[in-house]
């Protein structure tokens, strides 16, 4: 009896236990049951919306860097219709892409399309404008390509967003299959075990789970190759497209040939401190490759994204190119005519003669016959000097273009006079026969100017001056060919003379300051002027165009420089202590001046003395200077703003590739040079640049002043185009600084 009572109290016990895990287990059962489903639900969101988005977002990648690169294409082919044709393709396909993406993203796409479409436009505009301007045109693509880079950014920063919403799905699971295996610990190992086998499943799946997360990255209508390899530099994964590169090169069985020789070696630099670094460009067989190596968080495997770069490569060497030769004949150009110079001239090499040729008639063959047939013409005569250049096998020629209707011809080791001149007299023949073109014969001359290294210069801004000055006094002489020597000594006698009789002037105060006004363009108010240097020797008024020339080829432009400056900070603080408003005051630097090492001290100085407040007075450079050191000169102009001086560039449009930097220049004004004003009523070449250069100073929130306006037309042209300001006869002469006074007293008007 007492057993079956044990028994039953072991039955009952059993029962209890029975009930009691029956009871535990219904629960465990109940949580398993509301965790799996939560799990269910996070893997639903991961695998339906996240994974979806993440793929949109790496397909949209790739087609903005493949629509950046239908803007190279157009730059490289010219072709309107098949451009066109692809931007529209390229949109339509982005569109479609982004149509399933979050609101504000789509926003971020949308503006970025409407900025690209802003500058396509533009360089569309552009490319179909007869006169080209390929500055311009490449200005246009380095803003697409910043464009670009800070897009990438973009989508970074949505990338960003989904890995934090992944790492709070997996942190949310982690923490429910923990809540879970602790309730089964609670009950019996048999739960303990369940839930471990649970749990080892679990995280089996989620392994797998992470795998095909990964692998959805890359998903198999990428048309770009990926790469996936583990830290031992073993490929786990190539999408279709890598498969279908390596099987093109014949590297199926060693795919890593598809990647830099070096990258393991660029990996163990860059990736430790970097999540993602690109590698250089490489050949892989006929085409050029860039290779961009990412690593995730938490991830021991590396990812490589390849991308042919081969037709962004070719463009850029067609810009390098472009830079150095003559866009419309080809030729090696001014710039590398420099460089060869100076290269010829610092090696002290032997003797070699400068040839300067200039073919006459063109202004007046624009006039007839239109800029389309002066470019014929260049083009022709540049062909035609090219092959005697090349048959001329018993001496060394170099031809290059100079300027506009001018080539030089460098004559390599000898310097003789006879034989320079010889060869100077067969290149005159050259012209004797006529020039056909579009059936219209042409009768052309030119006149040779010829200067000897070293006895006509030793630097290749002797060499060069020399050679003009012999070509002039060629064209007053009616001579074809005209050597340079020292009895060409006119000009030179007179160079002298000023030059001595500048430094005396320099030395005892016979300087004066004229200033200049300028005016609103809108309202015609005065705002202010520019200093202006004049001289007079032996009575007579020595043009600035002549004096400054000769200041420059010497020491004489810094004494000027600082002396202008002085003068005119101590002018403006005379009239402010009268009570009267100066208004700002520009003053002019040469290149010399300007980036002298100690020009910034100078001018803090000069501001000290003087008590002249930094933010009355502008400083102009000719945009000459931004074509010599524009690394320099962005440093020098960075530690001027920083005292507060406003900056400008003067003459603007007359230089050759400042463009590129001016976007990097921190100014504040934008001087279009008076020949394009001139004539901006008369060309429309010239009346385009006008407008272009208004349109890129209200791009980059710069004023603009136009000087040497002269006539009421030219005022209205302007004003119209949204010109701020305004510096011209039309208004005011440059005035003597007591005709200022009065202009500042209000009392005089003087137009």
């Amino acid at each position: 009896m007492k057993i079956k009572l044990d028994d039953y109290k072991i039955m009952y016990r059993l029962i209890a236990t029975f009930v009691v895990i029956l009871v535990g287990g219904l629960w465990v059962i109940s949580q398993l049951y509301s965790s799996s489903y939560k799990v269910k639900d996070n893997m639903k969101m991961l695998d339906q919306d996240h994974l979806p988005r993440l793929e949109s977002i790496y397909t949209l990648q790739a087609e903005i860097k493949t629509l950046g690169l239908v803007l190279y294409s157009y730059y490289e082919t010219t072709d309107t219709t098949t451009y066109r044709t692809r931007w529209k393709d390229k949109q339509q396909k982005i569109k479609q892409i982004v149509v399933d993406l979050d609101k504000p993203f789509i926003n971020d796409v949308n503006q970025y399309l409407l900025n690209l479409n802003t500058i396509a436009h533009k360089f569309d505009l552009e490319m179909q404008d007869p006169a080209t301007d390929w500055d311009m045109l490449r200005n246009h693509l380095a803003e697409s390509a910043k464009l670009s880079d800070e897009f990438d950014h973009v989508l970074a920063n949505h990338a960003e967003v989904l890995q934090v919403s992944f790492k709070h799905y997996s942190d949310n699971t982690e923490q429910l299959i923990s809540k879970m295996l602790i309730a089964q610990i609670a009950f019996s190992t048999f739960v303990l075990l369940v839930l471990a086998v649970v749990g080892f499943l679990l995280i089996r799946q989620l392994k797998q789970h992470q795998v095909l997360r990964e692998l959805a990255l890359y998903p198999e209508k990428n048309p770009y190759p990926v790469i996936r390899l583990n830290n031992q530099g073993d490929v786990l994964y190539l999408n279709p497209a890598a498969g279908q590169l390596a099987q093109s090169l014949g590297c199926v069985e060693s795919p890593l040939q598809l990647l830099p020789s070096d990258y393991r070696l660029q990996q163990h630099n860059e990736i430790n401190t970097l999540q993602a670094y690109e590698s250089k460009d490489y050949p892989l067989g006929d085409k050029l490759f860039s290779a961009i190596f990412h690593q995730t968080d938490n991830d021991d495997s590396l990812y490589a994204y390849l991308l042919d770069v081969t037709d962004r490569a070719t463009a850029e060497k067609e810009l390098i190119y472009r830079s150095n030769h003559d866009v419309l004949t080809g030729l090696p150009n001014r710039r590398r005519l420099v460089e060869a110079l100076d290269n010829k001239t610092k090696a002290s090499q032997s003797p070699f003669s400068v040839l300067l040729i200039k073919v006459s008639r063109l202004d007046l063959i624009n006039a007839s016959l239109g800029h389309e047939m002066s470019d014929s013409i260049l083009m022709a005569i540049s062909a035609r000097l090219a092959t005697f250049v090349g048959e001329q096998t018993h001496c060394q020629l170099d031809l290059y273009s100079f300027e506009s209707g001018s080539w030089i011809i460098i004559y390599n080791n000898s310097a003789v006079h006879s034989l320079a001149k010889e060869l100077g007299n067969k290149l005159v023949s050259l012209f004797v026969a006529p020039l056909i073109i579009e059936d219209v014969e042409l009768s052309m001359q030119c006149t040779l100017g010829i200067s000897f290294y070293p006895e006509g210069g030793y630097t290749t801004k002797e060499l060069l001056r020399n050679a003009d000055a012999a070509l002039r006094q060629g064209i007053k002489e009616s001579l074809a060919v005209r050597l340079y020597s020292d009895d060409l000594t006119e000009q030179a006698i007179r160079w002298l003379e000023l030059e001595q009789g500048l430094k005396h002037a320099l030395d005892n105060q016979e300087l004066s300051l004229h200033i200049q006004p300028k005016v609103n363009a809108q309202t015609g108010e005065f705002v202010g002027g520019e200093a202006l240097i004049r001289w007079k020797y032996k009575g007579v008024s020595i043009s600035p165009a002549e004096f400054i020339p000769i200041a420059e080829g010497s020491d004489l432009i810094i004494g000027i420089g600082e002396w202008a400056l002085t003068t005119a900070c101590q002018q403006w603080v005379a009239w402010k202590h009268k009570g009267l408003d100066p208004k700002r005051i520009a003053v002019n630097i040469s290149a010399q001046h300007f980036m002298q090492a100690d020009f910034v001290a100078l001018v803090k100085q000069i501001l000290n003395l003087t008590g002249m407040p930094a933010a009355a007075l502008e400083l102009e450079i000719t945009e000459e200077v931004a074509t010599e050191n524009p690394e320099q000169l962005i440093k020098i102009m960075t530690r001027l703003k920083a005292l507060g001086v406003s900056l400008a560039i003067d003459d603007f449009g007359t230089g050759y590739s400042s463009l590129s930097y001016l976007k990097q220049f921190p100014i504040d004004t934008l001087k279009i040079d008076k020949s394009f004003v001139s004539r901006m009523t008369s060309s429309e070449n010239d009346a385009a640049i006008v407008r272009m250069i208004m349109s890129l100073a209200k791009e980059l929130k710069l004023d603009v002043v136009a000087e040497g306006v002269e006539i009421e037309s030219e005022y209205k042209a302007l004003a119209d185009l949204g010109c701020d300001y305004i510096q011209g006869f039309y208004f005011y002469k440059p005035l003597p600084l007591e005709q200022y006074h009065t202009l500042l007293l209000g009392s005089e008007e003087l137009t």
